[in-house]
């Protein structure tokens, strides 16, 4: 005879799931550190109004051809560039040439990133294997050095494996966005930056997954494959006026098909009258 109590996590955890549907507790307390909020203005704006994204992979690391198109829809919404954005995959590069290390990636992205065609921005992708449990990070432009003024994003490969009804390009692509929001400057604004990374559970620039997280998107991963690939409205204020990302403009209703998961407020109240919503 089945045990009655085996079904009560499950229970519990709809409940949970029910009770947190306003979602706007579900935050973590801003660190109050100071810091300058940041824009890349060459990545978000119509003028370069190109975006080329340059894919190079390490020897045993292979993008998802999915994941990138993907990739290159979820940046459509939030970049401005009335001539297209182009995911360029190019090199392949011996494994060895990259030890892990930021002097390591800085020599990779000296060599072997091309320079963007005239009137275009850049992003420079890497995808490498593994290191320890990262499954990607971010140097804004000028971070990683003051001659790479691109950003520059590496991506983990061999830790991004099918997980359930979690794919392995569903990943990759939820990663993909995450740091790019830290290419376009999110998470420099501190009234909502947490380590680094959004208060907002139900945000792709939240930081892990934690009760808070696992609470919005439990069911959503387990039951629809869906992870976090949108950024939230604080996030979006911090890039746009009154968080109107270029894909929320003139659409009316929802945002977009792939409505995230639990954001109360990804509708924008405070959009000026008669524009659509």
């Amino acid at each position: 005879m089945r045990s009655r109590g085996r079904s009560l996590p499950w229970r519990a955890l709809l409940a949970l799931v029910a009770l947190g549907a306003g979602c706007g507790v579900l935050r973590h307390p801003a660190d109050g550190k100071p810091g300058t909020s940041f824009r890349d203005g060459r990545l978000l704006d119509p003028d370069p109004p190109r975006l080329v994204v340059e894919v190079d992979r390490l020897d045993g690391a292979e993008p998802r051809k999915k994941a990138l198109d993907a990739f290159a829809r979820s940046l459509a919404f939030y970049v401005d560039k009335p001539g297209g954005i182009e995911i360029l995959l190019d090199e392949t590069i011996p494994a060895e040439e990259w030890d892990g290390t930021p002097a390591g990636l800085r020599r990779i992205a000296r060599e072997h990133r091309r320079p963007p065609p005239d009137g275009a921005a850049a992003m420079y992708v890497l995808y490498a294997t593994e290191q320890q449990k990262y499954r990607g990070y971010c140097y804004r432009a000028g971070e990683l050095a003051d001659d790479v003024d691109v950003p520059v994003v590496v991506v983990f490969a061999r830790r991004l494996r099918s997980i359930l009804w979690v794919t392995g390009t569903a990943q990759e692509h939820a990663v993909l966005v995450h740091e790019a929001g830290h290419a376009l400057g999110l998470v420099t604004e501190p009234s909502h930056r947490d380590r680094g990374h959004c208060t907002a559970a139900w945000c792709a620039l939240y930081r892990t997954v934690d009760p808070r997280s696992a609470l919005v998107w439990a069911l959503p991963a387990l039951f629809a494959g869906r992870l976090p690939l949108h950024y939230c409205a604080a996030c979006r204020r911090d890039l746009w006026p009154g968080g109107r990302a270029p894909g929320l403009r003139g659409i009316p209703g929802l945002p977009t098909p792939e409505r995230p998961g639990c954001d109360p407020v990804f509708a924008d109240d405070d959009a000026p009258a008669g524009e659509a919503r």
